[in-house]
């Protein structure tokens, strides 16, 4: 059975379903052959249920945003009132939004709309709706926030009603596991308003399932899901495919996933070795041991037992000894920085009083044992600076933290240069420079500022843009948005480099031309991160 999970994906190497390697991980997706970094691994064209967040106004089965035929990543919309596109609606159904029975079946939207169509005998008003039906993106009464594996439960549930799922489907759902046992020991989830949801759809959906079944099914989709995310948007909402929920999670993944339209897409960050395992991370795998742990089992109910966490305190043998007596300075310290970071999300904080505070633990940490700057807040505050001092237009001090960032931090907390995570924090930096080469050239104070590096900052805005093309198309696929953006503003600096300099297109690239850019890249750099205060080597706070 586990082999027919694979059935709707794409997938260009050849994979099999076998036990995981890691403990108590259930079945996991093997690769036959080596894969090399930057590969696509499989994608699932259309998941079996899906839905988007209630902030968000966009397709529940295909996620193009309200009211567009075409994707802007730079424009998300702010108009939540449809629950469909306009476009959506006229492609499936010619505008007829109630004949559910017939049309909107292809385009799987049918539960959105059944569910809770008024009947004679029962009707429960607007509550798992959205947009005009009662929408739960308001705040009315007759509103509910209804969570989305909920939502996904009542459209399978409705699927298998009417006959839309096929035996495999559903043979392959029920062979996915739900962590049930450990789930109902949990003291971190209201399980009590889980169970009331689900009683009331149940009754809503008048289902022959027994509620012990509907629960079992609900934390199956709850456990398996996937985020539907972007690269440069936000994230949409939720999706479940069992071929996708056989990749398990690991704190030291070798591949990622992101949303392309409806389709989920998997590809790797690292090379992948002949019959290794496909792992990605389910959560934020820079946090440590004890972070990862609490939030593993939070929202997915299982302790990692990956090479990575099998070590445990081990890799954070620098700094904590897991003696309670010995250690509690260091949660002190790492609870002080917490209410920083915390504070940074807080735009009403004064920015500057908190770098001051900031920097005045970081001195105190450099007079101890010094400590390494990816152990976790550390990164999130440098981040946080860097995109805070930005938002103030700051532009000296967002560019120098946005350099540590890269330079720094993200080789450490990343080591896998394609990690999605990389990639983005570059194209961060890369839209910085965007931004200061704006203001230099509108505002005599911000050119003065950086009289002295313009030249350098030049150059290595266009070495940033082109790294960041090549990562972003080994990462992400060469169609994708970041690539492309990359791409256009790349080819903008080579022309007007090689005017510059009176080269033709092939002169300019050339060995030697191309040989004497890189060592100009390179003292350029150097420049720049002297400016910065930026020593790459330097690994501690």
């Amino acid at each position: 059975m586990n082999e027919k999970l694979l059935d709707d994906i794409t997938c260009p190497y050849e994979l099999y379903v076998k036990d995981s390697k890691i403990s108590e991980a259930g079945s996991g997706l093997f690769v036959r052959n080596e894969v090399p970094a930057g590969k696509e691994i499989f994608r699932v064209a259309i998941p079996t249920v899906s839905a988007v967040e209630s902030t968000v106004d966009a397709c529940d089965k295909c996620f193009v945003w309200e009211g567009s035929n075409r994707i802007d990543p730079f424009r998300p919309p702010v108009d939540l009132s449809l629950w469909m596109p306009t476009s959506c609606v006229e492609k499936v159904s010619q505008g007829r939004v109630q004949d559910v029975r017939g049309p909107l079946f292809i385009h799987g939207m049918v539960p959105s709309l059944l569910a809770f169509q008024p009947s004679k005998q029962s009707f429960i008003p607007n509550l798992f709706y959205r947009g005009s039906y009662g929408s739960i993106n308001t705040n009315t009464r007759k509103a509910k926030e209804v969570d989305l594996a909920i939502r996904m439960l009542i459209r399978l549930v409705i699927l298998r009603q009417y006959g839309r799922l096929s035996e495999n489907q559903w043979l392959a759902i029920l062979a996915l596991k739900s962590h049930k046992a450990l789930i109902e020991l949990s003291e971190e989830l209201n399980l009590e308003a889980v169970n009331a949801d689900i009683r009331l759809m149940k009754e809503a959906t008048k289902d022959d399932m027994s509620e012990a079944d509907l629960k079992d099914l609900y934390w199956r989709i709850k456990i398996n899901q996937h985020s539907v995310d972007y690269p440069m948007r936000p994230r949409l909402g939720s999706c479940f495919a069992p071929s996708a929920a056989l990749i398990n999670h690991s704190c030291y993944p070798n591949a990622h996933h992101f949303s392309e339209g409806a389709e989920l897409v998997v590809r790797s960050c690292r090379k992948i070795t002949k019959n290794e395992e496909v792992t990605i991370s389910y959560i934020d795998s820079t946090q440590c041991f004890e972070e990862r742990q609490k939030a593993l089992v939070k929202a997915y109910a299982f302790v990692c037992q990956c090479c990575r966490c099998v070590e445990g305190y081990k890799e954070q043998g620098e700094m904590l000894t897991g003696d309670p007596l010995l250690d509690a300075p260091i949660h002190a310290t790492r609870s002080q920085l917490q209410v920083c970071l915390d504070a940074l999300m807080d735009f009403s904080q004064d920015l500057s009083s908190l770098e001051v505070e900031i920097q005045e633990i970081f001195r105190n940490l450099s007079t101890k044992k010094p400590w390494p700057i990816n152990f976790s807040p550390i990164p999130s505050i440098y981040v946080a600076l860097a995109r805070r001092f930005e938002e103030k237009q700051q532009w000296e001090k967002a560019l120098r933290h946005w350099l540590k960032v890269v330079y720094v931090i993200d080789p450490l907390r990343y080591p896998d240069r394609l990690s999605p995570h990389r990639v983005k924090d570059l194209m961060s930096l890369t839209q910085l420079e965007g931004r200061i080469f704006q203001a230099v050239e509108i505002e005599k104070t911000v050119k003065a500022n950086f009289q002295k590096i313009e030249m350098s900052l030049s150059i290595a805005q266009y070495s940033h843009n082109t790294q960041l093309k090549e990562d972003a198309a080994a990462g992400f696929g060469a169609n994708n948005a970041i690539s492309k953006l990359a791409a256009h503003f790349v080819n903008i600096m080579d022309r007007q480099t090689m005017t510059s300099m009176g080269v033709t297109s092939s002169e300019w690239k050339s060995k030697n031309v191309q040989k004497m850019m890189k060592e100009t890249f390179i003292l350029r750099e150097r420049e720049l991160l002297e400016w910065a205060g930026i020593d790459p080597t330097i690994k501690t706070v």
